[in-house]
């Protein structure tokens, strides 16, 4: 009798801001099906554009779990441990070596347009395909690489013909995230629905780097918490930060009904282990 593959999950928030509500309900919901199914989870830190994820980002992270009690099996506990062996800053070598397959070869192409030079041809902000044919070498703050993506034609511009390779010399979320899930045998992904065209991406880029692992994975996409405005909570439009309402009084219990409450479980839900068998339920709708 075939045993069932173990569930491999992960909780991947990118330190670039404080954690708010949004990023809890998500790793709630990551957290409970995992456990569930008896399955391994691991903590890592999307840290690829290195600039912007500061230590108090990084900080908060640890902070939050460790408050509100959501355990992980793989991965950094604190700040010391997770920029001496964790960073993803420590694996440019492996990510850049993933480049060189030859399989790949004939889809990675120079570019030196910027996002203006794009608008001006396009407004839309779709890539006019102006550097296919150049034949540049790649030269760090002068230009960036980027991966053809024939007949991917999803709607969000900047993932059609995408950098994977910035001008800062690092790489891309696009391709760490895909890289990281594939080598860490991540096999069971929960996502918010804001993120469907990423991942069409990734499966794309995932195809093309015969990242099996990565293809056959189940990847799940759930609504967002949104504002009282309708806008979906997130760092760069100001959510306030669980750090914030924390410092202000709000108990973890408190947190755990306002996640119940936005994907509509009925009950209490006092401690990690009510959202066990409705986030299950919850997965199966998905």
């Amino acid at each position: 009798m075939a045993t069932r593959p173990l569930i491999r999950s992960r909780l991947a928030p990118t330190p670039n801001g404080y954690l708010h509500l949004g990023n809890i309900a998500n790793f709630i919901l990551t957290w409970a099906t995992t456990r569930a199914m008896n399955g391994s989870l691991t903590l890592r830190l999307d840290d690829a554009d290195f600039n912007r994820c500061k230590d108090e980002y990084i900080e908060d992270v640890f902070t939050t779990l460790n408050w509100l009690g959501l355990n992980f099996d793989h991965g950094p506990r604190n700040l010391k441990e997770y920029r001496e062996s964790f960073s993803q800053s420590l694996k440019t070598k492996d990510y850049w070596q993933a480049l060189q397959a030859q399989k790949i070869k004939n889809l990675l192409f120079v570019c030196d347009c910027s996002r203006k030079d794009i608008l001006s041809i396009c407004p839309e902000g779709v890539y006019p395909q102006t550097c296919y044919h150049k034949n540049m070498s790649y030269s760090p703050l002068n230009n960036a690489i980027r991966f053809k993506t024939p007949g991917l034609n999803i709607d969000e511009p900047a993932l059609n013909d995408l950098i994977i390779w910035r001008r800062e010399n690092i790489p891309s979320y696009q391709l760490t995230s895909i890289f990281d899930d594939q080598k860490e045998g991540i096999n069971h992904i929960i996502r918010g629905e804001d993120l469907l065209a990423s991942t069409q991406c990734q499966q794309f880029l995932a195809r093309h780097f015969d990242f099996d692992q990565f293809s056959q994975a189940k990847i799940y996409h759930h609504p967002l918490m949104c504002s009282d405005q309708n806008q979906k909570l997130s760092k760069s439009k100001g959510a306030q930060s669980l750090r914030e309402l924390r410092l202000g009084g709000l108990k973890k219990e408190e947190v755990f009904s306002q996640v119940a409450h936005f994907f509509q479980f009925s009950g209490e839900f006092k401690t990690l282990h009510d959202f066990i068998r409705p986030s299950l339920n919850l997965l199966r709708g998905l």
